[in-house]
Formats: structure tokens, sequence, C-alpha cells
């Protein structure tokens, strides 16, 4: 009895220790400053990396900043673009986003347009034209590099998912004209946009995977879509449905793992090995709102309004670990490229930070 006390109390620092380990109370550490931009008041909305420049959505301009990469440590508008008025609907310019795609066509999303603006030369950015929409959300992309077309899919809560095709080239010799449409400002002819709206639609965010659209779709969770035969005709099934403890906003994929930010409700963490039967692994609740959010080497980074930049180690996706924390006062878009990490701020304007992870 006296042997078995006396390994009981030997044994007792070690499970104490385990425990503190696996529930690690202190962070891996801070994430350092590289740059910031603060001229600006209640200003950056949103961000998009191109390959040579990024672009700052604006609120109170109502339109965008173009920033050359460069220059990160010391951040200073390049050019810029300020909308027309009337392209505005009332409440526009309370939150804008945007969309960067083939680094030459840039998206701003407001409440009831999506605005096309030509940025190839980034000096002397173009608008294009408006498309109107009732809730345009989050885009992606792909390039058909045979046929030397792009594709942009997205979400509208009237419309569905709605895919438009287009020519990557403003150049007269380019064969097909009628590709060219997004660049005259014409409507598209036949065959160039597509729309699929059966199902229960409320959707936020999306990304492509080869012939599969992940959805974050609001109040109805996550939603599992998948492309039959080809892209442009916008044919899709649904293939899963899982609804979360929150609305879906944003989403991000990286293998087989999936994160949604719900906003106040935290996030989730989704394995979709299967993507027929998605499977909610965890959900934690940092505080503040998660309101973007990217995965990038098993580390979820999310942008979560007063409780700064977080990002959170995922090795074990059943028990996220918070590993680097950064301050600020209301982050809310994020983009993770490399060594850096560039943070949108409602209140702190751009911020340009280390990625803790390189």
């Amino acid at each position: 009895m006296k042997r078995s006390k006396t390994l009981l109390a030997a044994l007792l620092p070690l499970l104490f220790a385990a425990s503190c380990a696996e529930r690690q109370d202190t962070i891996d550490g801070g994430i350092d400053q590289v740059g910031a931009w603060f001229s600006v008041n209640n200003d950056v909305a949103d961000l998009s990396l191109g390959e040579d420049y990024f672009f700052v959505a604006s609120n109170e301009g109502r339109g965008f900043r173009v920033f050359n990469r460069d220059e990160e440590g010391s951040p200073q508008p390049v050019g810029s673009y300020t909308s027309d008025d009337s392209l505005y609907a009332p409440g526009d310019n309370s939150f804008i986003s945007s969309f960067l795609l083939a680094d030459s066509l840039l998206m701003l999303k407001l409440q009831t347009n999506l605005l096309v603006f030509n940025v190839a030369d980034p000096f002397q950015p173009r608008f294009l034209r408006p498309i109107f929409a009732s809730g345009v959300n989050q885009e992606d992309g792909y390039h058909d590099a045979a046929s030397g077309y792009t594709y942009m899919v997205y979400c509208d809560r009237s419309d569905g998912i709605v895919v438009r095709k287009f020519s990557d080239l403003d150049t007269e010799e380019h064969p097909d004209q009628a590709g060219r449409w997004f660049y005259d400002g014409s409507n598209p002819p036949a065959g160039y946009r597509f729309s699929f709206n059966s199902f229960s639609n409320d959707g936020n965010d999306l990304v492509l995977r080869d012939d599969l659209l992940f959805l974050a779709n609001g109040r109805y969770g996550l939603t599992v879509l998948r492309f039959n035969g080809d892209p442009v005709l916008a044919d899709l099934s649904v293939i899963a449905q899982l609804g979360l403890p929150g609305d879906a906003l944003r989403l991000s994929l990286e293998e087989d793992l999936l994160v949604v930010a719900m906003g106040g409700n935290g996030f989730a963490v989704i394995d979709v090995a299967d993507p027929s039967r998605p499977y909610l692994r965890s959900v934690e609740s940092p505080g503040g709102t998660s309101l973007d959010v990217e995965v990038v080497d098993e580390h979820a980074f999310l942008a979560n309004s007063s409780k700064g930049l977080l990002v959170y180690n995922l090795s074990d996706p059943r028990h996220p670990r918070l590993s680097y924390q950064r301050e600020s006062r209301y982050a809310r878009r994020l983009r993770v490229d490399g060594d850096r990490v560039y943070v949108a701020d409602r209140d702190d304007g751009l911020l340009i930070l280390d990625n803790p992870l390189r």
C-alpha cells in the first residue's frame, strides 16, 4: 500500500504536466509587424493580392487604392479609383469587399452591384461595368489555358451559383471577340453566363476544388455541390449539407481540412475527405467575431474583430490550439501569402505582418 501511494505521488506531477501541456494556456508567440497604412478612418474594408501589387477596397472612398508590394515596409498608395455615386445604393458603403481575378480584373462587391475594373495597368485602373446582383458574395475563379478563357464563379442570393465566362485577353487580335464583353462593357452573348439555384441559398463564400464547390451557406451551414460535366454550363447537384452551430460566413480549404468562420459563434473545423459526408471535427469559440479565415500549413488564420489576428494549430483538428495572436482593434479580412499576412482592419487600417510559420 505504501509503495502504491509513493508511486501515485510520483505520477501526479507528470499527469498534471501532461494535462497542462494538452490544454496549453499560453501561446507560442506574437506576430511582428512589417508595415502599416493608418491614413484612414473606417476606410479599409478588404484587400486583394496581385503578383506585383495589392488592392485595398475602400469604404469611404467608394473604390480602391493600389499599393506596390515591393514597398511593404512603408506602404503608400501608387494609384486609386473612386467610383461614381450613381453605382451605389443606400448602404453600399457599409462594407465593400473585393476579389482579384487573373491578375487583371478587380471586382468590388457591394450590396446590389458587382463592379468590374480592368487593373492590368495598376497605375491607370479602368472601370468596365456594373453587374446588378441582389447579394453578390465571395467569388472564386479558374483558368482554362487550352481555350484561353477565365471563369468567374460566385454566389448570389437570388440567382444562386453563377458562372461567367470571358476571355483573358484585352486585344483586338483575340479570335473570340464575343469573349471580350467584360472589357467593352457590353452584355454577355448567349453561352457566357449560367446560373444554378435549385438549392436552399444563403451563400456567403465559396471555394472550388476540381469539380467540387464548397459553399459557406449562411444559416444552412456548409453545402457541397458537384459540377456535372463542363463547369461553364453550371449544371450542378448538391451532394452534401452539414448544419453548423452558427451562420457560415467564410471558409477556407486545405487538402481535406475545411474551416468555416461563423461570426460570433467562432469557427468550425470539418473533415471533407469524403465530400459527400463532411464530418464536423470541432467548434472553437475564441471570443470576438470570426469574420474571415485562411487555412495554411495546418493552421487557421482568423480575422477575429476585436481579438485581432488569431492563428490556430490544426494538427489535431479535434482540439484546435491557439498558437499566435496579434491584437488589433477590428480585424475583418485577411490574406496569407508566403512570408506575409495582410490584414484589413476597420479601425487600424492596413496591417502587413510577418507570417509566424515562416
